[in-house]
């Protein structure tokens, strides 16, 4: 069975971009010992060859950790940006379901005052019913936002000494259309059909005695 693969992670080739770094500083440093230790100029060539090598090594390495470091960067900073478009668009879509919520509450609760007080005196009432429902609103949204919309009008129904109110009525059922006449042993057309204006219903003007002419 193959062993399983090691993910490359940013942590993991940053890591191993390091002891890249580390075995190409140690291969310099082994060639500044060639170089002061060589004999002859073949020595010192052998050794100044192996020395840049590893010193261009070193520059690879560094410049592919600095590029490395600089697509982390880019790539926490765009993430970075998401999450605070991410966060704004939660705020606003708060902002919005509070401020629904307020106004919807704020509409039905008015009426209940204007249908309970009179209007010198419903005013003021709904003035401090309309503080009390923006205060709570602002205090902490969240739990504003989880009350039950019914459950909101009850609480300052009770608080203001309002009466009942149905939140959301249903309108009522449209009554059915009254039954056509009927005649006996006769249905006569809809109207507006194209039979009703020539049809003649039994016993009609049509149905009358024929008059005969004098000769």
């Amino acid at each position: 069975m193959q062993p399983a693969l090691i993910s490359l992670t940013p942590e993991r080739i940053d890591a191993m971009l390091a002891a890249v770094a580390e075995v190409c500083m140690e291969g310099v440093t082994e060639a500044q010992v060639w170089i002061k230790a060589a004999e002859d100029v073949e020595a010192f060539e052998r050794a100044s060859r192996a020395l840049q090598t590893h010193c261009r090594n070193l520059r690879q390495t560094i410049a592919m950790k600095q590029r490395f470091d600089r697509e982390q960067a880019a790539l926490k900073a765009e993430a970075g940006r998401a999450a605070e478009a991410e966060r704004k668009d939660i705020a606003k879509a708060r902002k919005s379901a509070v401020s629904g919520l307020y106004w919807r509450a704020r509409t039905h609760l008015g009426e209940m005052v204007w249908n309970e007080y009179e209007e010198n005196h419903a005013e003021e009432i709904f003035n401090d019913l309309d503080q009390c429902l923006s205060d709570l609103s602002h205090e902490d949204p969240d739990a504003f936002l989880a009350i039950p919309f019914e459950d909101l009008i009850a609480r300052f129904s009770e608080e203001f000494g309002l009466g009942e109110f149905n939140p959301d009525p249903k309108p009522p059922p449209e009554p059915e259309p009254p039954p056509r006449p009927r005649q006996k042993g006769y249905d006569p057309p809809p109207p507006g059909s194209r039979f009703a204006a020539t049809h003649k219903p039994p016993g009609g003007a049509s149905a009358g005695p024929a008059w005969r002419s004098s000769g």
